[in-house]
């Protein structure tokens, strides 16, 4: 987490003021091994856990703390695999981990691995640079026989060194574990349950990994989940076999989600017709599946939108057991906000230990030492508080950076009224600065919506290279652009509801249309004109129009 000091207002800074400062948890991971552990996954789980990203990510492991009854069998097969694995030129195929990030950081494993040997520790594989492949790669490397007083044990390495440790009882490991500063993640491998639990528990660590060299792992699957479930079986081959076709339907698409869409009316269906339809999409997953595939006037209209609240009002009260909590939980508002559908989430509301508090019935008076005081006098008791007070979307980070155009004209004085952008990518009086995930893109998936401007954005430059030409474009195109994205959203539901995806959410910002609502395929179609009419939005370098 950083917090940045405003360079515009330095009288706020300095002792007493405000200070830029960097705040890291840190890792040092440790990696316990008892003798009851299955040993080769004990192995395979420290080889992930170690050295991935050639060790070099927060969650990596820094000690090895290994039971003196496996601690050899351990070491003699850890190795083995190990020198199993090539560090390497990416283009290799046979690679399997690349060079370290700094050459700061080769000398930080080799000072670590020249302390440890200079107090008796041994190197049971690696410990070399190799300059052949440049500054920056080292063998992965296995030390043994470490102990508490060697640099290892005591700093973070963040490199591809092992460092095996032996301890005699449970307890000393717990101790020598959590003998560090930080704690990020730590990793235990054993096959006693109530060990497990007394890990868990003891190991003063943010993230407990029991038997997995993984932190966060597969959610488990579910009849009917959508998003977050398992990948179907087939699924990865089919797109693997299907890619470009994959794309192309995403890009013929308007939400590209990879789900059908469809132009079928609401009221049009009976109501069997609808409820079965709303079941069938339910039952399928995927939020936007729901909005989009079994009916195409959800976001259009209010009768076809409150059938599909009430479809949503049904299910609660059919999946969520106590009314209270039911009565929180269904939408009063109108049905175009971000599209919840049910992966697990209502049936949450089941548990003991999860409640649901309706701030719209009472509001929070203010936050006390035992959790949170309501309006009414009420205290919900809390552990931990954690603050999701929302996002500055789409234009958010970029007024975070001091950007100027023409006479030292600022982005935050441009979209003093509102944040627009010619097709998401410019903005009049910035020459040949285009924006990624801009104002005004397509709304759609994300990822389909980049690849698009990325497209457009790229015969830009082009076309600015070849012609030697800046690329500027209009105000005249920029404003025309932002009323198409006006004209786009009309009669859309989306325009009545109090959300973020108009800026309704930041206090004091110029509300209006982030987006253009017309689809994926209808902005590539306009990108590809403008591409082929030569660009007329953008003027020359000269001032005269293109």
């Amino acid at each position: 987490m950083s917090l940045r000091a405003n360079p515009l207002n330095q009288e706020d800074t300095g002792p007493r003021g405000k200070e830029p400062i960097l705040l890291e948890l840190g890792g040092n991971a440790p990696f316990l091994v008892f003798d009851d552990a299955d040993l080769e996954n004990a192995v395979a789980c420290a080889i992930v856990a170690k050295f991935k990203g050639t060790g070099q990510t927060c969650v990596c492991v820094n000690r090895f703390f290994i039971q003196e009854g496996i601690y050899d069998k351990f070491a003699e097969r850890f190795v083995e695999e190990v020198n199993k694995l090539k560090v390497g030129d990416g283009a290799d195929g046979s690679t399997t981990h690349g060079p370290m990030a700094t050459r700061a950081g080769v000398d930080k494993v080799e000072e670590h691995i020249r302390d440890a040997v200079g107090k008796n520790a041994s190197i049971l594989t690696g410990g070399q640079r190799i300059p052949d492949l440049g500054d920056n790669f080292f063998q992965l490397t296995v030390l043994g026989g470490v102990n508490d007083s060697m640099k290892v044990a005591k700093e973070e390495t963040f490199g591809p060194l092992a460092a095996l440790a032996k301890f005699k009882t449970e307890d000393e490991a717990i101790e020598r574990a959590n003998n560090v500063e930080v704690g990020l993640a730590s990793y235990a491998m054993t096959t006693d349950l109530a060990r497990s639990h007394r890990l868990s528990e003891k190991l003063d660590f943010g993230m407990v990994a029991l038997n997995t060299g993984t932190i966060s792992d597969w959610a488990a699957p579910r009849v009917h989940s959508h998003p977050y479930g398992r990948v179907p079986p087939g699924y990865r081959e089919m797109v693997n076999e299907n890619y470009d076709k994959v794309w192309e339907d995403a890009f013929q698409s308007r939400t590209a989600f990879g789900v059908p869409e469809t132009d079928r009316k609401t009221m049009e269906a009976t109501p069997e017709e609808r409820r079965e339809a709303f079941q069938k999409v339910w039952d399928q997953g995927n939020g936007f599946r729901f909005m989009f595939s079994a009916f195409g006037d959800l976001t259009d209209g209010r009768a076809a939108n409150e059938e599909a609240c009430n479809f949503i009002r049904s299910k609660i009260d059919e999946i969520v057991k106590d009314p209270r909590k039911a009565h929180a939980l269904k939408p009063r508002d109108l049905y175009a906000r971000r599209p919840l559908c049910d992966s697990g989430y209502y049936q949450t509301f089941n548990r003991d230990n999860a409640d649901i508090v309706d701030l719209r019935e009472t509001s929070i008076e203010q936050i006390v030492p035992e959790g949170i005081q309501m309006k009414d006098g009420t205290i919900h008791q809390l552990d931990v508080l954690i603050f999701a007070t929302g996002f500055d979307a789409i234009e958010g980070n970029y007024l975070r950076i001091n950007i100027a155009g023409h006479g030292g004209k600022t982005i935050q004085k441009h979209w003093q009224h509102g944040a627009t952008a010619y097709g998401a990518i410019a903005c009049a009086g910035f020459p040949n600065m285009f924006l990624v995930a801009g104002p005004q893109g397509a709304f759609a998936n994300f990822p389909v919506v980049i690849e698009s401007e990325v497209d457009f954005i790229t015969e830009c430059i082009l076309h600015a290279e070849s012609k030697q030409r800046i690329m500027e474009v209009t105000p005249t195109a920029e404003q025309q652009w932002s009323d198409f994205c006006d004209k786009s959203v009309e009669g859309s539901l989306f325009k009545e509801t109090s959300s973020w995806v108009f800026g309704a959410n930041m206090k004091g910002r110029q509300t209006g249309p982030k987006f253009y609502f017309g689809g994926v395929k209808y902005y590539r179609d306009w990108a590809r004109k403008e591409i082929a009419a030569g660009f007329p939005g953008f003027n020359a370098s000269d001032g005269s129009s293109r």
